[in-house]
Order: C-alpha cells, then sequence, then structure tokens
C-alpha cells in the first residue's frame, strides 16, 4: 500500500486475482483455484516475466521501491518467500476508494461471476449431458458483457480492466476441461 501511496506502483502495474481463479501455486506446483483474492504485478506481454524487469541490463527498474515479495526472494533459497504466500495480502477493495463510480460493476461482476460458477459447470463436476455447454457460455458472456460495459462508460484500457476486473473467464476454460 505505501508504494502506491508514493506513486511507485500504479494500479495499471496490477493484475488481480480473483478467489478461486485457476493460478500456478509454488506450494503445490500445481495449478489450482486461487484460495484468496490477490493483486501481483503484471508481466509482460504474454508472460509472467516482471514489468519492471529490464532485460537489456538485467534489472530491475523499481529495485529501491520493489514490494516485499520481491526484497524477501532469493533465487538459491525460496523458502522466506513461501512463507509469505497468503500472508497479509492485498486485494482491489483495499486500492479502491469506495465511491468509485466503477464500484458499483465490479460488485456486480464479483457477484454474478464467481469462478465457484464456472468451476459447478464443468464436466469434471457434473456429467456433460447434465451440465450443456449454454451453462458455462452464459458465465463467460455474463463475465464479458460487464467488463465491455466498463470499458465503454469509463474508456478503460486493458490495463485498468485487468485491475478492476482480473483475466477474463475464458481464459480458464481449458484447467476446467471446458471449450467454446
Amino acid at each position: 500500500m505505501p508504494l502506491l501511496a508514493n506513486g511507485h506502483l500504479t494500479t495499471r502495474n496490477l493484475i488481480t486475482i480473483r478467489k478461486d481463479e485457476p493460478v500456478f501455486s509454488p506450494l503445490s506446483g500445481q495449478v489450482e483455484p486461487a484460495p484468496l483474492e490477490f493483486i501481483k504485478i503484471t508481466g509482460t506481454g504474454n508472460t509472467w516475466a516482471c514489468c519492471f524487469y529490464q532485460a537489456e541490463d538485467m534489472s530491475c527498474g523499481i529495485y529501491k521501491h520493489r514490494p516485499l515479495e520481491c526484497r524477501t526472494l532469493k533465487c538459491w533459497d525460496t523458502d522466506a518467500l513461501t512463507r509469505l504466500i497468503c500472508k497479509n495480502v492485498i486485494n482491489r477493495f483495499d486500492i479502491i476508494v469506495k465511491d468509485d463510480p466503477l464500484m458499483a460493476m465490479i460488485k456486480k461482476h464479483t457477484r454474478e461471476c464467481p469462478y465457484k460458477k464456472l468451476q459447478l459447470a464443468t464436466p469434471k463436476k457434473h456429467h456433460p449431458a447434465i451440465t450443456p455447454p449454454n451453462v458455462y457460455r452464459k458465465i463467460i458472456n455474463d463475465d464479458l458483457a460487464i467488463r465491455q460495459a466498463a470499458i465503454r462508460r469509463y474508456n478503460l484500457d486493458l490495463e485498468q480492466e485487468l485491475f478492476y476486473f482480473g483475466r477474463p473467464m475464458f481464459q480458464s476454460l481449458s484447467y476446467y476441461g471446458l471449450g467454446p
């Protein structure tokens, strides 16, 4: 929070990982549902390479003002970092001011598009004949419709969308054994 307050980080540098969203867990070494909502620094392009990593000189663009996780990381010994996982995390609701006009849409999205709904629509949980494709398509379409409405109404760019709403749910379909 102090890095945000001091302007060393902005929400454009952050992405929301929503509760139950499939993510890689360094604890298990597997992709699994996130146990809680949290934010993390965005990656570069289609990778999770930190957006502050400067490849030309292999340095950090915010080294003096890097987050706790970065200060804790020792590539040769990850125990200290592992102990921080899911401890004292912040989420988008800690950052967004309560009277932000976008808050109503974020709450609607959180209520209507939880990953738990997508998880319950999977063939792993139910027989495909019982859960037809239109069930999970509706969830995906609701997610996209709320995002598109927010983008149009508030002129959001991709970085803002990813902070306010997290990754689009359709990107998780393969994890759930679902297809288009």
